[in-house]
């Protein structure tokens, strides 16, 4: 709140119960000590001890913010219920509030941390679980690796074309491929090559509306990854939504012989026994992915292992900027992951493996973080491709 007299202007920041009133205050609140930190010390705080305890004591402050001189007033209160309630009132001379905007936009991108999110039902909305660090090195094979990046730097470096073409600055990606592939890490890695926070959202998660509500939830001046996995439990062409209800009422009814007459006779069948459908209406959706001016700041990451029986509308072009195939790594993949883990060079007898899957290959090096020759002998007991190599 601002408020404004003939001689002063005041404004109240107050740590409210929401995620984002919280965000708001605490990085307000470590901004003014960061940028003047000479004017909150005491005889006993060196500037290093506030590099790690930021927080602004309680009482008066005078600071000098862009040539203004502001008061700055810290209060906690506690209600009967033993819940701190904290506010800062900032008052400065004159009639001028730029200078009260000038700190609410510097504080919200001073914070240099990345944050992961998840959600669990929208009664509670987004919850933040953990600070992001760059995750570990990922080895893509060449022609992921490629498509990708090429997608994002074009993303990224682009920004005044979607402007000047009055398109939304949202960039839409479908990762499909086998379960194991590593779809969710390159979801994760895609936030960090981006420097980004992270969303994640289960299907189950999105009535109506939601991913709209989730874009409006989000702090649209910074740059934000939503994932969302297993997405053909919501986006399910109509064809497959048939054969999946023809399923669910003979299981309603008993008869699971004939649901097994079924699968031996469309392996569609097969596919769809192990699939969650959850019945919401897909056209809030597609107009979030696509038409929503409000879904602005954003890449969207979609994964599913079952490409085949999406509808259309989700994966045409106008709405899909980047389907990309995400399956088995290679020989090269395994070379890079072995000479960055262990430090040594990649044995030159073994000249070819058989696809592993990604899930395999990071238990592979789990099981023998230290043992480069364990690491090998399980390679070429499981995935050699001649004898000569054991």
């Amino acid at each position: 709140s601002v408020f404004t007299t003939n001689f002063t202007v005041r404004t109240f920041i107050a740590a409210g119960e929401d995620v984002k009133s919280k965000e708001f205050f605490t990085a307000y609140e470590e901004w003014l000590v960061r940028e003047n930190w000479f004017a909150v010390r005491n005889r006993s705080t060196s500037v290093t001890e506030l590099d790690t305890n930021t927080g602004l004591g309680e009482g008066n402050h005078t600071m000098l913010i862009r040539g203004r001189f502001i008061k700055v007033n810290k209060v906690r209160t506690k209600d009967p219920k033993g819940n701190v309630d904290s506010t800062i009132t900032l008052t400065t001379p004159g009639r001028d509030a730029k200078v009260f905007d000038y700190i609410a936009d510097e504080c919200m991108v001073k914070d240099s941390r990345r944050y992961f999110w998840e959600i669990s039902g929208w009664s509670d909305g987004w919850s933040k679980t953990a600070v992001i660090k760059d995750g570990p090195k990922l080895f893509l094979a060449d022609d992921v690796r490629n498509e990708l990046y090429k997608c994002l730097d074009d993303f990224v470096a682009n920004r005044e074309w979607y402007l000047k073409n009055g398109k939304p600055y949202r960039l839409n990606i479908i990762l499909y491929g086998p379960p194991g592939t590593g779809k969710t890490e390159l979801t994760r890695h895609i936030s960090d090559y981006l420097k980004s926070d992270l969303y994640s959202m289960s299907p189950f998660d999105m009535g109506n509306a939601s991913l709209r509500n989730a874009a409006k939830s989000l702090n649209g001046q910074r740059l934000a990854v939503i994932g969302v996995e297993d997405f053909e439990s919501i986006a399910l062409s109509r064809t497959y939504k048939s054969k999946l209800r023809q399923i669910s009422t003979l299981r309603d009814n008993g008869k699971e012989s004939e649901i097994e007459d079924l699968k031996k006779k469309d392996q569609d069948m097969v596919t769809l026994e192990n699939i969650r459908y959850t019945g919401f209406d897909i056209s809030d959706f597609l107009n979030a992915l696509q038409g929503l001016r409000v879904m602005e700041n954003l890449v969207i990451v979609m994964t599913t292992n079952h490409i085949d029986i999406i509808d259309e509308a989700v994966t045409r072009g106008s709405r899909c900027n980047l389907k990309l195939y995400v399956g088995p790594l290679g020989l090269e993949q395994v070379k890079g992951k072995f000479e960055h883990q262990y430090e040594q060079p990649f044995p030159n007898y073994i000249h070819d493996i058989k696809p592993i899957k990604a899930c395999d290959l990071d238990e592979l090096s789990s099981k023998n973080a230290f043992n480069a020759d364990g690491f090998l002998t399980g390679l070429i007991a499981n995935y050699g491709v001649a004898a000569t190599e054991k």
